[in-house]
């Protein structure tokens, strides 16, 4: 597992870590803002679960002070989900993306977000997805991260498909792109 950059061990399962809140030493000047955790290597299928801070969970919006550690708790049962994009005739759609999407009440948790672009047959996979509800979307042409901007997501909000998960879930869905608009077209 890495954590801001730096491997810290391997991942087991269930996987749990106690860290001292700020993790490393750093000029008392700065301040620390976030944590980034990124969970890899030879478990595909493993996410974060579970973050606390003394009483308060850590996956929300938190102000750390000195004291707590900062606790985590990987899973090796993430969801796992695949499918394949077409266009409306339907003829399968290469290199174009996908993004998963958590609902509404999660959007701040970008740890949630996934996006991926379709091999040259139109397949994707998502491993390693938390559980809970998604929103999967894939476009024509679309700008890579675009849909992370909560404005221009809302336009496509209603063209999504709904997906709920639960923990080593696997589904198939199968996504129609949602259509360049008439602008593109020129």
């Amino acid at each position: 597992m890495m954590l801001n950059g730096e491997f810290i061990g391997p991942l087991t399962n269930p996987q749990f870590y106690a860290l001292p809140v700020p993790p490393y030493k750093r000029p008392s000047s700065t301040v620390l803002t976030s944590i980034t955790i990124a969970v890899n290597g030879d478990a595909p299928d493993a996410y974060l679960k579970e973050a606390r801070y003394g009483a308060y969970n850590a996956l929300e919006e938190f102000h750390a002070v000195a004291g707590p550690s900062l606790e985590l708790v990987l899973s090796n049962h993430g969801a796992h989900v695949q499918g394949t994009v077409t266009n409306s005739d339907p003829i399968p759609l290469g290199n174009v993306w996908v993004a998963l999407i958590p609902a509404e009440p999660n959007r701040k948790q970008k740890r949630l977000y996934q996006s991926v672009r379709t091999s040259a047959s139109g397949k994707f996979e998502f491993r390693g997805i938390a559980p809970g509800d998604y929103k999967l979307f894939s476009w024509e042409s679309i700008d890579e991260g675009e849909w992370l901007d909560p404005a221009a997501l809302k336009e496509f909000q209603s063209k999504g498909t709904a997906i709920t998960l639960r923990e080593s879930e696997n589904k198939s869905v199968d996504l129609t792109a949602i259509p360049k608009s008439p602008d593109e077209n020129k």
